[in-house]
């Protein structure tokens, strides 16, 4: 194990974690007269709001991601790295690089590990079911799809029926089943599959899906998913999960070719294993100015932190939130740094927006509805507007050039 020296004490900065809340505090750290690293997994970031795009082919998961050391300015240094465990006591982290333990001490620390998805201990569900975690599960999800279809070569032609189950109606459940509609044809010419022996289903165990969001965002899904096909079980929560069938509550069964969980997700493991006092869902409490209160030198954000809104409500964790947060804690470091009293962090929650597709998009803007393709090239917009925030001009005119193809396609299509 070996003892990483990262800057004089009083003034080094860790940041566990390349999410949208830890890129956002590094870059906005840019400057400050301190030691700041970033730890991360993976050499890149990429766009988990994106992830239900390449996981059923409609773009390469490689325009996803950008390359952390090119985002990062001075004075933030880049570790890649597993993050192992983090000892409060002595201001330590211990981080795992390929086979050697790294111990990387702390002044200041940002947790933002992001989150896990969330199996609520149902039988067969971890082991059968494929998740939307991270970058390489979404790239595997389009291959377990097409393999899938491919084995239906094998069935005689008139029983052969396709359905992909989504396990939850959040926002990534219904985002996922919006790109399954505008694939459909894709997949189906490119398999010699009749796309009308193709099926979507949703299950959510609430009463509706998009719990929590304005009711007519919720009314206008329902309504383009009704005219579309997808199949909505509401009110029914899954049991069980064998290989390609799912079991409800209400007793029933669904037989599937490909299933999806969407259905919860949890802050990382590593702060339960690490000691700190987590809810039920691996997420801690934090105060009004995002920090442990029996820790005040570590802030938690991101999915790894319950944040509450002006009515005292748990937020749901979004990327959005996320960019808030580490905004603010950058801002509350330099503060602090200057000996100057740090803000509250006031969320702002106004924006809401989902993709149903690759042309359409539902949502709220500073509290007023937007819908259909205008909405649509809007979410691109906030994509690019957040990676100009990281990257500036040259990392989005980069990504611009990248995206180039699919956004010419995008808008060409027929609705």
């Amino acid at each position: 194990m070996s003892v990483m020296k990262n800057g004089k004490p009083g003034r080094r900065i860790v940041i566990l974690g390349g999410g949208y809340a830890g890129m956002t505090a590094a870059t906005a750290l840019k400057g400050i007269d301190a030691t700041v690293t970033l730890v991360n997994r993976n050499s890149y970031h990429y766009l988990t709001t994106l992830l239900h795009q390449p996981a059923v082919g409609s773009r390469d998961y490689r325009e996803l991601s950008v390359d952390i050391r090119k985002l990062l300015p001075s004075p933030v240094d880049f570790l890649r790295g597993r993050v192992e465990g983090i000892d409060m006591a002595e201001k330590c982290v211990s981080v795992r690089q390929r086979g050697r333990g790294i111990e990387l001490p702390y002044d200041t620390l940002l947790v933002c590990l992001g989150s896990e998805p969330r199996f609520y201990k149902i039988p067969g569900l971890e082991e059968n079911a494929l998740t939307l975690k991270n970058l390489n599960a979404s790239r595997l999800a389009k291959d377990r799809l097409e393999e899938a279809l491919l084995a239906l070569d094998d069935e005689p032609e008139e029983i052969r029926h396709f359905t992909v189950i989504i396990g939850g109606g959040g926002l990534a459940g219904v985002e996922l089943a919006g790109e399954l509609i505008d694939s459909l044809d894709e997949l189906a010419n490119g398999l010699d599959f009749p796309a009308s022996n193709f099926r979507i289903v949703i299950i959510e165990g609430g009463a509706s899906i998009l719990a929590g969001l304005d009711p007519v965002i919720v009314s206008r899904a329902v309504d383009y998913f009704s005219r579309r096909g997808v199949k909505l079980l509401t009110g029914r929560r899954i049991v069980s999960v064998e290989k390609r069938r799912v079991l409800l509550s209400d007793g029933s069964a669904v037989d599937a070719g490909v299933i999806f969980w969407t259905g919860g997700v949890r802050g990382s493991s590593v702060m339960e294993t690490s000691g700190f006092p987590v809810a039920e869902g691996g997420r801690m409490q934090v105060n009004a100015f995002l920090q442990t209160d029996k820790w005040p030198d570590v802030f938690v954000i991101g999915d790894c932190g319950v944040c509450r809104g002006k009515d005292g409500s748990v937020l749901p964790p979004t990327a959005w939130l996320a960019v808030q947060q580490g905004q603010h804690v950058a801002e509350n470091i330099r503060r602090h740094f200057s000996g100057v009293p740090m803000m509250p962090f006031v969320p702002k929650t106004g924006t809401v927006l989902l993709s149903l597709g690759r042309r359409h998009a539902l949502g709220k803007i500073s509290g007023r509805l937007v819908s259909g393709i205008g909405a649509a090239i809007l979410k691109d917009a906030l994509a690019f507007r957040y990676i100009f925030s990281l990257g500036g001009l040259p990392g989005t005119a980069m990504k611009l050039w990248q995206w180039f193809p699919y956004l010419l396609h995008l808008h060409r299509r027929k609705g």
